[in-house]
């Protein structure tokens, strides 16, 4: 089951109930370790998008989670890296909440729980934030070793990009991927 991670807030406090140990024990099964967010980060793309924090669970335990935020693309920006992207990964200069598409920032699913159908609930979610809200597209610079994923979930690669990320497994490179929303005007 899929959930945007949205609970009622105030006064700019984040909401007690987001389950912030069990993101960072999926951040850390996910990711190298030179590659991982720290709990400030989240909670900061929590803050400045929530709806742009999506958790998947099963058999009542996290499985996995995914973050966006709002851009203005533009063809010509794709050979950024993903910390001009994502402003160091806290998003709080890089998201435009006026922005015409979602960046994805991040998908973790547990290695206990991967080829369960996590990933494809997260991209769901991007999907469905996309067309509520009118969106031109989606894109992400995705990690060559998941590449796979994204071209199975109706993404097209747009180029590759090096010195994306620090990434040893890839060598440090990406590779740009789009969906566009078929429902765009």
């Amino acid at each position: 089951m899929i959930q945007q991670a949205l609970s009622k807030r105030s006064e700019g406090r984040l909401p007690v109930n987001m389950p912030w140990n069990e993101i960072m024990e999926v951040e850390r099964e996910s990711y190298p370790e030179d590659m991982q967010a720290s709990l400030e980060q989240l909670k900061s793309r929590y803050e400045v998008f929530p709806e742009g924090f999506f958790l998947a669970h099963r058999d009542g335990n996290l499985a996995g989670f995914a973050t966006c935020q709002l851009v203005i693309y533009k063809r010509g920006l794709l050979g950024q890296s993903w910390d001009e992207w994502t402003d160091n990964g806290w998003i709080k200069r890089s998201h435009n909440p006026t922005g015409d598409a979602l960046f994805g920032i991040s998908m973790c699913t547990r290695p206990s729980f991967r080829g369960r159908g996590v990933s494809k609930e997260l991209m769901d979610g991007f999907k469905r934030l996309a067309v509520e809200k009118g969106l031109e597209c989606i894109f992400f610079g995705s990690r060559l070793s998941s590449l796979e994923t994204f071209l199975r979930y109706g993404f097209t690669v747009i180029k590759a990009v090096p010195n994306y990320g620090e990434d040893k497994e890839s060598h440090n490179w990406a590779t740009v991927v789009k969906w566009i929303n078929p429902k765009a005007t």
